[in-house]
């Protein structure tokens, strides 16, 4: 007889002569240890031995090891399948509950470290709070290891589980912590302005509201407010940033006022409020203590506040025109990240010095920061970082001395980046700067005005003064007839500076309109709006287009 076909004979007749004693292996799982066993089946050492012999012997199991310290793994899963489906369903129930039951008591290492396992056993035995506790525990421990994906998969498990409780507020609370814990990992492995995101949260909410429990509530909000911070809505991250200040302070818990003050500086970011970053930062770095609130990167499931105060900091002294001072900070930002060993804040860091030092124009130190950053990500498996880092680093190669190579890899990119970066005006500004000096004008302006008609707040928004810029530039590279449109429009962009208190911006855009201005014989309408400019920088940290605009001057009337 072939030796497939004696396989399958052999499994027949182990399996039908005994059948629940049989299969009851297949229960265990796949993969399984003699003494797992031995603790299960009640049967004495000689019978069990015989009947595992029977089944290696087969061809259906193999062994490694020699009892009681062997292992033994089915061959192939649908054989374990098989003999798992002759157990009726209260034998199986019950058998499932007996594995469990040995799991915990005897092989409390497994138990630790394969919490899942356990799991599974408990949910086959329809004991559905265990086997919720037990998927919430596999959750953690995937988050711990930044195996977002099989945390978010080991949390819907638990869900389900939750869910199939009664009614009533033990259920509510469990339900609450297990969609807390699901939004920080939902968060990582998917674009933080999904949809899933504001779900998850909104039922968190929802929930929390009647709970009694601040600190829930104060999250569930918070993750409210992220989604509306990401999404572009300023206006409404700003009043629920303010609801979580008014919340952190009725607690009384420093964490969360901490954290509360990490939303509002965070939402002056990405509203474009340069001078309310370094209010808010400086404040809430005051009140940081990496011993006290180190853990709040990964209680919140995003990043460390102090790593975030420093690097936008970063953000905002390269806007205002201090390239030293963004440098200084975010290098602080980097070092507390790799200090706390916490990988989302690691990567907030790198990903965000890249940024700065992007708009400072320190195009080694964006390569730098970029690779390091890819490095990272493909390590750990971070989709979104490590789009946004590989757009970045195509960045760097195009303002080098490849600029055509640069272009492609953006391009080729920017389809996930527009998806994923919580940053997308700016993402966008960066492609089409590059398209522009490409020669690619129209396809830039094409750009531009598809994300321009999503800013749905006026005059509000990181890196807007520059897009103006940017699309002012490409009006009149395509036609200089489009002077009035143009004039208007660099008008525009010096004016959301002036409000962003973005003086590195206005300086750009006032530098440009003064070239304009020249181009068409009237260089004295361009000095006024430069002057205003240069005139803001009095110490001898100052942006490198600084000089540019002061030889500018120099041949313009007073």
């Amino acid at each position: 007889m072939p030796p497939a076909a004696r396989a399958s004979s052999s499994l027949s007749g182990a399996m039908t002569a005994t059948p629940r004693r049989r299969s009851g292996y297949a229960a265990i799982g796949r993969e399984f240890s003699h003494a797992l066993l031995a603790a299960v089946a009640g049967k004495p050492e000689a019978e069990l031995g015989a009947a595992l012999d029977h089944l290696v012997d087969a061809g259906l199991l193999s062994q490694q090891g020699v009892p009681p310290h062997a292992n033994y793994l089915f061959k192939h899963a649908l054989v374990q399948d098989a003999a798992h489906g002759l157990l009726l369903r209260e034998p199986r129930r019950a058998l499932h509950a007996r594995i469990a039951e040995a799991l915990e008591s005897q092989f409390a290492d497994v138990a630790v470290a394969e919490p899942e396992m356990l799991a599974n056993h408990l949910r086959r035995a329809e004991l559905a709070e265990q086997a919720r506790h037990y998927f919430e525990r596999a959750g953690d421990r995937s988050v711990a290891r930044s195996a977002y994906a099989e945390a978010v998969a080991h949390f819907n498990a638990a869900l389900a589980e939750a869910s199939s409780l009664p009614t009533g507020p033990d259920r509510d609370q469990s339900v609450l912590e297990i969609l807390l814990k699901q939004g920080t990992a939902v968060q990582m492995l998917k674009e933080q302005r999904s949809s899933e995101v504001e779900q998850t949260y909104r039922r968190a909410y929802e929930i929390a509201k009647t709970s009694g429990n601040e600190e829930r509530l104060f999250k569930a909000l918070w993750g409210l407010w992220l989604h509306a911070n990401l999404t572009g809505r300023t206006n409404l991250a700003r009043d629920r940033a303010e609801e979580l200040v008014a919340l952190g302070n009725e607690s009384g818990n420093d964490g969360l006022i901490l954290e509360a003050i990490h939303c509002r500086w965070s939402t002056a970011f990405f509203g474009g409020d340069v001078a309310g970053i370094l209010a808010d930062a400086d404040e809430g770095l005051k009140f940081y203590d990496p011993v006290r609130h180190g853990g709040l990167g990964a209680e919140f499931g995003t990043h460390d506040p102090g790593v975030c105060a420093h690097v936008v900091r970063g953000h905002a002294f390269a806007q205002s025109g201090n390239p030293r001072e963004a440098a200084d900070s975010v290098e602080r930002g980097i070092a507390l990240s790799r200090t706390l060993g916490h990988l989302p804040s690691e990567a907030f860091a790198l990903i965000n010095a890249s940024m700065s030092c992007q708009i400072i124009g320190d195009r080694v130190a964006v390569a730098l920061f970029a690779e390091q950053m890819i490095e990272l990500a493909v390590k750990f498996d971070l989709a979104g970082p490590e789009s946004t880092a590989r757009f970045t680093a195509a960045w760097a190669i195009a303002c080098g001395d490849r600029l055509d190579a640069g272009l492609q890899a953006m391009e080729a990119e920017f389809p996930r980046v527009s998806v994923m970066s919580p940053t997308l005006v700016y993402h966008t500004g960066l492609l089409a700067g590059v398209r522009l000096e490409a020669g690619q004008a129209e396809l830039a302006l094409e750009l531009l005005d598809q994300v321009l008609g999503t800013v749905t707040e006026p005059g509000v928004g990181f890196y807007l003064p520059e897009f103006h810029r940017l699309r002012t530039e490409c009006l009149l590279r395509l036609d200089q007839t489009n002077f009035d449109k143009a004039e208007r429009e660099f008008e525009l962009a010096i004016e959301v500076a002036k409000q962003q208190q973005a003086q590195s911006f206005q300086l750009t855009a006032a530098i440009a309109l003064a070239r304009v201005w020249s181009s068409v014989n009237q260089p004295e309408k361009g000095a006024i709006p430069l002057r205003e400019a240069v005139d803001m920088f009095t110490d001898d940290d100052v942006p490198a287009q600084l000089a540019t605009a002061r030889q500018i001057l120099s041949g313009l009337p007073r």
